[in-house]
């Protein structure tokens, strides 16, 4: 990418920037045409929310290309803190917390995992749908947050869900099953999240649920375990759980004529 043009981004300098384009009128298309740190970029790392909102302006499809390593300019805000810039951004397009990059982690899942609640609600506030979108492991945000005990991130996204109570909407991604066929159940469980066990009975889930290893809620909550999980294996009993699911296996062999 051409030097001055990396200059004016890292530098936030708006007026150098169309000093370059009068040199060179097509340079913003030749740069769209490479995987490479675009303007958008650099002025998202360094903060320059004013350049980033000025090249996403006159070149919209820079807000959604990802860099050599796997990220979108938003996600590269996120990383490096630039608060302002990431709330400019996603009043401009509420879809770009929803642009999937390095593992297919968006910006949601990436807000879920570091636990930031302030932007948390702000992405969910605008697109809710970004809670359909799942990463290479097949996990949801709701999931992700849970694997790093983010409870109170998961609190937030159980809200939105209350948005569209009962729906099919909703009973299929709190019972969405990751790689490992894990539900937000299983995980909530096995990592003792005694509330978020309780606020997902209350919402009927599966609560019977299998995942690869061929374990129920209850059977993680009944494993052996120093600490003991005694509370949530009673919450689960008491809402109708099993330890051992029993599957029939149905006779599909036709009868012989005789």
């Amino acid at each position: 990418m051409d030097a001055k043009l990396i200059a004016a981004s890292l530098e936030g300098k708006i007026d150098d920037f169309y000093d370059l384009i009068r040199e060179c009128p097509n340079i913003l298309e030749e740069v769209d045409k490479m995987l490479v740190d675009n303007p958008m970029h650099l002025a998202a790392i360094n903060g320059h929310t004013h350049f980033a909102v000025e090249m996403m302006r006159l070149n919209p499809s820079f807000a959604k290309r990802l860099n050599p390593d796997g990220f979108s300019p938003l996600q590269l805000a996120l990383q490096n803190d630039r608060i302002q810039t990431v709330l400019r951004l996603l009043a401009m397009d509420r879809d770009l917390v929803r642009v999937q990059g390095r593992e297919d982690m968006s910006p949601l899942h990436y807000v879920a995992k570091h636990g930031n609640n302030q932007l948390l609600s702000a992405s969910l506030s605008t697109c809710p749908a970004a809670l359909e979108d799942v990463t290479i492991r097949n996990q949801t945000a709701l999931h992700v947050a849970l694997d790093n005990d983010n409870v109170d991130c998961v609190e937030i996204i159980l809200k939105c869900y209350e948005r569209f109570p009962q729906s099919r909407w909703e009973k299929m991604h709190l019972n969405w099953k990751d790689d490992n066929g894990n539900t937000p159940l299983h995980i909530a469980t096995a990592r003792k999240q005694t509330q978020v066990v309780r606020a997902l009975i209350d919402r009927q889930v599966d609560i019977n649920a299998i995942n690869l290893a061929g374990l129920t809620a209850l059977a993680i909550s009944e494993q052996p375990d120093e600490d003991g999980n005694e509370e949530i294996s009673s919450m689960l009993r008491s809402a109708g759980a099993c330890a051992e699911i029993v599957l029939t296996i149905v006779n599909t062999i036709e009868p012989s004529v005789r």
